[in-house]
């Protein structure tokens, strides 16, 4: 009888345990957060405008590991709605490189929109967003999904037409369901079109999407992550003509997307911690309040598997280098011992130092040329690279 006395209280500490998780996602107000994985303030902790200038031009866009956004611009209507804290500006200079819009068509007209929360502006707004951002850095390429929302004309592939054509231009998109390699995809809007119509771009639809995004209560918020983790297990061994996109974001009644958030991003912080140095790719890590240190991270996760093949070729690199500085230091040294004593042709030992020397110059600059920037020592010393470099074409094809 004691034992069931004892039990009765343990099993009410439970309950309100789990009433008390219940209703911390009912909190409808919280002072700003700013940590390495969750980041509600007005602005990110540090940007990284222009992290994809060091992926290989001929790096197709599937192999690229990149962060993005949930309802990127989700940031009105209170808790239930907000999904982001950062305008888009902010979010594109972070690193964020996919967005997720959504636009309610009316006569017409593509206002922003979170389900019934009106987000403060237009489509065109996230076009001239995007333009000017892709205008500076031309270096990067920005992937965007676009599909209707608290509307259901199932037409909007007119207006989305329309509000190219007057807020950014045409040739701003990459117009092929192709996969493109980063040359190609440098400077351009990717759409991931989530509406019917014409192409305009890739189909969202032909990506590898894992985006269960019910979490009705925080005590469902582990199987989210499961289903977060599976997907991102299955990614680096994936079909690599493939995009993959995981969406670490989720809601429900008693879970607002930032509560969610402060639980899972955490989670996928420490699980890509964990990764190290790997050659993993991700695919697109899609996130609500992420933070500058996670964007930073999973960016890094790109641009380490760039280096890992760097450092792979580095050492060849090098005994090239070292093998090609020994030929012209021996066509130098052959054509000053033999001077005015061939046999053959009394030009070659000339021919031999000058080809040796200007070459060795050549080498020479090129390992200066980094340090000196775009200054005007910069120019002058790629000039005289250039120069030099056709010199010694011609000098070669006149020796022949």
């Amino acid at each position: 009888m004691k034992s069931n006395i004892c039990q009765g209280p343990v099993k009410m500490d439970k309950l309100l345990t789990q009433l008390m998780v219940l209703l911390g996602g009912l909190t409808l107000s919280h002072g700003a957060i700013q940590t390495p994985d969750y980041d509600d303030t007005p602005n990110p902790e540090f940007l990284n405008p222009a992290w994809m200038a060091g992926i290989p031009d001929d790096q197709p866009l599937s192999e690229v590991t990149m962060p993005g956004t949930h309802n990127t611009i989700a940031l009105y209507g209170g808790v239930y709605a907000e999904c982001q804290s950062w305008t888009l500006s902010s979010q594109l200079r972070a690193g964020v490189r996919f967005l997720d819009v959504r636009v309610r068509h009316v006569n017409g007209n593509l206002t922003l929109h979170h389900g019934v929360s009106y987000q403060r502006g237009h489509f065109g707004h996230v076009l001239e967003g995007v333009s000017e951002f892709l205008r500076e850095y031309p270096s990067e390429t920005v992937l965007m999904r676009l599909r209707e929302e608290f509307s259901e004309t199932y037409n909007i592939y007119g207006a989305v037409v329309d509000y190219i054509h007057r807020y950014a231009h045409w040739d701003l998109l990459w117009h092929s369901r192709l996969m493109p390699t980063m040359a190609e995809a440098r400077g351009k809007l990717i759409v991931l079109q989530n509406f019917d119509g014409p192409d305009l771009g890739m189909r969202y639809d032909s990506l590898d999407i894992a985006d269960d995004w019910k979490v009705p209560t925080l005590l469902q918020v582990e199987d989210k992550w499961k289903s977060v983790y599976n997907h991102l297990e299955v990614a680096p061994a994936g079909n690599k003509e493939q995009i993959f996109l995981t969406y670490s974001s989720g809601a429900g009644v008693f879970a607002y997307p930032g509560a969610v958030a402060q639980r899972i991003n955490p989670q996928l912080y420490d699980y890509l911690s964990a990764k190290g140095d790997q050659n993993l790719r991700f695919g697109i890590i899609c996130m609500d309040f992420p933070a500058a240190p996670l964007i930073q991270m999973i960016i890094d996760f790109q641009l380490r598997v760039v280096e890992k093949n760097r450092q792979a070729i580095y050492p060849l690199l090098v005994v090239v280098n070292f093998i090609y500085w020994m030929l012209m230091i021996a066509a130098i040294g052959f054509g000053a011992l033999y001077m005015g004593d061939c046999p053959v042709q009394p030009n070659i030992p000339i021919y031999l130092i000058v080809l040796g020397a200007s070459s060795i110059i050549v080498l020479t600059l090129s390992y200066i040329m980094p340090a000196c920037g775009n200054g005007i020592s910069g120019i002058l010393i790629r000039s005289c690279g250039a120069l030099l470099y056709i010199f010694i074409l011609c000098w070669f094809i006149a020796g022949r």
